[in-house]
């Protein structure tokens, strides 16, 4: 009995030293590159802009940025994204009417314009959430015969208004004066986005800036299945939030263009339509190095893409530094977590213009040890190592215990 007892507290011991070997080992992943910060002449609240090349190398969201000081300490900071800002006094707001599922598993929602003014434009206040979902928009006179306005539009961020826990997306369209509009989120069985507010802005706004991304390579090849297959090759990986392309065609031409993120058609993908009457710009939303666009001819002739533009939505770090401090910006750590800063909690008492300032100088961070494997080692040798031994212990212990076992029935 004493030395089953002796054997547990062993299993146990051996347990919580395999646990501690793999904190090790995941601690083990560190930020890939830095970038220092310019040192400010006085100590104040500033606005770091974020290049494309270090939002590229980042996780998504900027969840592994992380500001350091020269002593390795932390500086909070809030992420704040180039929209525009949204005044709820210049917000004409109208009736939702109904929110339900239809027989199709898609979410309809029906918005009354009682005063029948003709539309260009339509604003949606969504409660907050980091789910992309594309919407189509019908119009008609009643709510039983219904008419499509445009298809395949993606909801996204257009202005910032944190205060009361909602984003807004700014929705254009051919202009049309129905009394009644629907919007139908695309996709059966996809839980739906919470629209809490439908209207028009009587003032005027820009949308988020934009800065613009390295020219890609593009190689378009026209397919005998009626095709176009379009490789645009960024030189780095990018945040590719709107994509402009330069098409030429006849006359009069509509296709639906799909957008997948890297080089086949396996991954998720974006739909649109190019048209002759609008410019051909798309709001995207995803890191990329590569994109592929399908163009659906049909029975058409093949359009031909000449250039492409992308463009990154301008994203800053809103943070306190001291005059005469050096300051490391640090970034590519995939498994890191979003910190949780207290400064969150005061983000409306930062001043609303602040000075702008850029990291500079990106370089792979030497100080951080390697993710990357030797050519000839398995990436978790140390790993193997210690649960070989692991194993190897629980055997011998193992083996043992029956020893006594069996000598206890001999005697």
């Amino acid at each position: 009995m004493l030395f089953k007892n002796l054997y547990y507290r062993f299993i146990k011991a051996i347990l919580c030293f395999t646990f501690v070997c793999l904190a090790a080992t995941v601690s083990s992943q560190h930020h890939k590159y830095k970038a220092q910060l310019p040192v400010v002449d006085s100590s104040a609240f500033y606005k770091i802009q974020i290049p494309p090349i270090i939002a590229g190398k980042s996780k998504h969201g900027l969840a592994d940025v992380r500001i350091i000081n020269k002593k390795g300490i932390e500086t909070p900071y809030i992420i704040k994204t180039a929209e525009a800002e949204f005044t709820e006094k210049e917000f004409e707001e109208f009736p939702i009417l109904t929110k339900r599922r239809g027989a199709d598993n898609q979410t309809h929602v029906v918005i009354e314009n009682l005063a029948k003014d003709r539309l260009g434009n339509l604003l949606l206040l969504i409660k907050n959430t980091e789910a992309q979902r594309t919407v189509t928009l019908s119009g008609g006179e009643d709510t039983s015969a219904w008419y499509v306005i445009k298809e395949n539009l993606l909801l996204e961020n257009y202005f910032n208004n944190t205060s009361n826990g909602s984003f807004i997306q700014a929705i254009t369209f051919p202009p049309v004066d129905y009394r009644f509009l629907k919007i139908t989120i695309l996709g059966k069985d996809v839980l739906p986005v919470n629209i809490i507010k439908a209207g028009i802005y009587t003032g005027k706004y820009l949308s988020g800036r934009f800065v613009q991304l390295p020219a890609p390579v593009l190689i378009q090849t026209d397919s005998s299945d009626k095709r176009s297959y379009i490789h645009l090759h960024f030189n780095e990986t990018y945040q590719v939030d709107k994509l402009e392309l330069q098409v030429t065609g006849p006359k009069y031409y509509k296709r639906r263009v799909s957008f997948y993120p890297g080089t086949n058609v396996n991954n998720a993908s974006l739909k649109f339509d190019v048209t002759s009457k609008d410019p051909a710009s798309f709001r995207l939303g995803f890191k990329a190095k590569d994109i592929l666009l399908v163009i659906d001819n049909e029975d058409n002739p093949p359009l031909l893409v000449e250039n492409a533009r992308g463009w990154q939505l301008n994203k800053y770090l809103l943070s306190y530094l001291e005059k005469g401090q050096s300051y490391e910006l640090l970034f590519g750590d995939s498994a890191a977590f979003a910190p949780a800063y207290d400064l969150a909690f005061f983000a409306d008492s930062i001043p609303s213009t602040l000075q702008e300032t850029k990291p500079f100088n990106v370089v792979e961070n030497h100080n951080a040890p390697s993710v990357k494997p030797k050519q000839n080692d398995s990436p978790s040798i140390v790993l193997w190592i210690v649960i070989i031994a692991v194993l190897g212990l629980l055997l011998f212990a193992s083996y043992k215990l029956m020893s006594d076992v069996e000598r206890k029935k001999v005697t």
